[in-house]
């Protein structure tokens, strides 16, 4: 039996207005803990405990499970590889059209240029660490990056992929199994109705999940405005966050809504109020794989069918960065701006490619947005003739890392908005 529906409008209300009012107390009490020297190591734990690692915990089977079944129902209509394309192509037109937007928008504004000299000699003179994959020859080219995607995608040990929590050669099994279940017929139909029933089980596990939305939410929003505070947002490296904020909100409030609306997907703003449970737990976990399976449930939810959910979702929360795509064009034109480079249209024209393509390539490499930044400035580099005089050194990244986690709370929304409205749009090809 299902949830009753006054079970079901109690849920989504706790789990709305509950996730706006802690988010608001989450920020209060983070700023209060920040201007006491406080630490919030408690609440980051908590919020890890309750929200963060059940999530988690259900990713593997969800992604599993959701795409032998997509695939199967797919397979047995002959539109797997027209929806895989068509999934493929969105993905990456958003992404090309969120890093020029970042690359026009941070060059009108230019929050790097024109500061006071003082200000721009301590930030290049102190940047923050950066993460250990950056400096230890891990990220390499983005040929490399590409390399080890693709190695990903057809992996030789399934096994090993579950463990170590990678989706990509998780979905190209799913597939390969689904359409197997799919030509023996008859044969498969009893495994068929196996999966079927532990995918509605496992949704049955998010709804119970989503209970602790607002609590989970209320602790990761406290652990981290008490790390940067809301002092961060003064000066320079406060008009860079504007900048970036400010982009990825037109990204998602004008540009996905426009394109879903001119491709026949409906209302836009009322899908995303019904997706809303979603763009809150991507926006206080930070992470698109753990949001998976709100993901997943919120879609399903919202009218798109389980064909395209169970094949669009997970490849996009591998493969689709919008937001991440506008902050890293954003975030070197800016280092650009603070360290006297200046950019043509045919190095921002760079930064926009390498950055939609380092965007993709962001789940092959640990460290995801921060490292493969790395990525994008060396292509700058390269463009501008890797001359030392107007090369943008690579540890000038670690001068925008304490605002970071802030801007991954925004850009990780995204993602899972462009996902989200990827699924809704591919419905149309996938119907159930």
């Amino acid at each position: 039996m299902g949830a009753s529906p006054t079970t079901t409008r109690t849920k989504d209300r706790w789990v709305t207005f509950g996730s706006l009012v802690a988010m608001v107390l989450g920020a209060i009490l983070g700023e209060w803990i920040h201007r006491n020297g406080g630490s919030a190591n408690g609440f980051a734990l908590a919020g890890e405990m309750l929200l963060v690692r059940p999530l988690l915990l259900l990713v593997v089977p969800l992604i599993l499970l959701s795409v032998i079944g997509g695939a199967a129902s797919l397979g047995a209509t002959g539109r797997l590889g027209l929806l895989g394309g068509a999934t493929l192509a969105f993905f990456i037109s958003t992404m090309a059209i969120a890093a020029a937007l970042g690359a026009l928008l941070v060059s009108w504004v230019a929050p790097g240029a024109g500061i006071d000299p003082a200000a721009a000699a301590a930030l290049k003179a102190a940047p923050a660490a950066l993460p250990a994959a950056a400096t230890s020859g891990e990220v390499g080219s983005l040929q490399d990056a590409w390399r080890s995607i693709l190695y990903q995608v057809v992996p030789k040990n399934v096994f090993g992929e579950m463990v170590a929590a990678r989706p990509l050669g998780l979905i190209t099994f799913s597939i390969l199994i689904g359409l197997g279940l799919s030509a023996i017929g008859d044969a498969g139909r009893t495994a068929l109705e196996v999966i079927e029933g532990l995918n509605q089980a496992l949704m049955r596990a998010i709804g119970w999940v989503l209970w602790v939305l607002p609590i989970g939410v209320l602790a990761l929003v406290t652990s981290t405005v008490a790390r940067a505070g809301f002092e961060a947002l003064s000066g320079s490296l406060g008009s860079y966050m504007l900048v970036v904020i400010g982009g990825l909100l037109i990204h998602a409030l004008v540009v996905l809504p426009l394109m879903m609306g001119l491709l026949g997907g409906g209302n836009p703003y009322a899908f995303l109020w019904k997706v809303r449970r979603a763009l809150v737990t991507a926006f206080s976990t930070s992470s698109s794989s753990a949001t998976l399976p709100v993901t997943m449930e919120a879609c399903e939810s919202a009218g798109c069918s389980r064909r395209a959910t169970r094949f669009v979702c997970p490849l996009g929360s591998t493969l689709n960065m919008d937001g991440t795509a506008l902050y890293e064009a954003v975030a070197v034109v800016f280092l650009c701006q603070l360290f006297g480079i200046a950019l043509g249209g045919a190095e921002l024209a760079v930064v926009v490619v390498t950055a939609t393509l380092a965007a993709v390539g962001a789940a092959g490499i640990p460290s995801a947005g921060l490292v493969t930044m790395v990525l994008v400035v060396q292509a700058v580099n390269a463009s501008l003739g890797n001359d030392p005089a107007r090369s943008l050194p690579i540890e000038a990244i670690g001068i925008i890392i304490g605002v970071d986690r802030i801007l991954d709370m925004v850009r990780t929304m995204v993602n899972v908005q462009g996902d989200m409205i990827g699924a809704r749009l591919l419905t149309r090809l996938a119907p159930d």
